[in-house]
């Protein structure tokens, strides 16, 4: 583990510490930024969802999962333009 990542780890756990002590709720859902993975926090108060390494705030859990989501894609079109939802017969 490099000096940097230490730092980094270290830092987080602080501030999320700081969040459990002011009366925040640990969540058991992930920031959805692939390059953060750290656990969010829940504000009591006004129900506002944190992250606390890339301090992004979300308006609630779902808006943070719907962050992690992509959206759904778009069928691929067939020959002829339009999407089947079928398989084309066999010859």
């Amino acid at each position: 583990m490099s000096d940097l990542h230490k730092e980094r780890v270290n830092n987080n756990v602080t501030s999320l510490s700081k969040k459990l002590l002011e009366g925040w709720t640990l969540l058991s859902e992930s920031c959805p930024d692939p390059s953060c993975n750290v656990p969010l926090v829940k504000n009591k108060a006004h129900s506002k969802v944190f992250c606390v390494s890339c301090e992004k705030t979300y308006g609630s859990v779902m808006e943070a999962l719907s962050a992690a989501t992509p959206p759904p894609s778009s069928p691929i079109p067939r020959r002829g333009g339009a999407p089947s939802a079928s398989p084309p017969p066999s010859p």
